[in-house]
């Protein structure tokens, strides 16, 4: 059954850093927003666990330094990108709302660059909120990646005792 993945920090491979306490991994598990005050093209991987059939990738931000130009690439090693599975995203800034784009390729890894941002300098801040999200099913020698299970909203209710009592 394919859905959405519920991507947070225990998803997070690597990245190219922070500037304070504002981390990716926070902004990852929708705590913050991801502040990177570095002249440079912004990127984190991301580990899905296997290899995912990927159909959509979404995203929002809605800080003074959005994302305004973004490549997705997907692959089953981190070391063979191969070209951008979408380049040139730029929706993703100016809001609150999940906006999807269409990213259809198999793979393990999804590297989410940041080729430029709403500041002069490209620093990047990134949400608030969950930053990111990818939608796919379990290849073949895998189970189906459940949307309930994996979902932040799921992890929240868990941990705050939601569906208990």
């Amino acid at each position: 059954m394919a859905g959405w993945i519920g991507i947070n920090s225990t998803h997070l491979h690597s990245h190219c850093g922070d500037t304070d306490a504002n981390t990716l991994v926070n902004a990852l598990d929708g705590a913050t927003y991801w502040v990177h005050q570095t002249t440079e093209t912004h990127q984190f991987i991301l580990d899905l666990g296997t290899s995912i059939a990927i159909t959509k990738v979404r995203s929002r931000s809605l800080t003074a330094y959005d994302p305004t130009e973004v490549n997705i690439y997907i692959s089953d090693d981190t070391g063979s990108w191969g070209a951008a599975v979408v380049s040139g995203i730029s929706t993703w800034k100016d809001t609150a709302t999940w906006i999807e784009i269409a990213a259809v390729k198999s793979g393990r890894y999804v590297k989410v660059e940041i080729t430029d941002t709403e500041n002069i300098s490209d620093y990047i801040t990134f949400g608030p909120g969950a930053i990111f999200d990818v939608y796919g099913e379990a290849g073949a020698g895998g189970g189906a990646v459940s949307p309930l299970i994996n979902s932040g909203f799921m992890n929240s209710l868990l941990l705050t005792g939601g569906l208990i009592g």
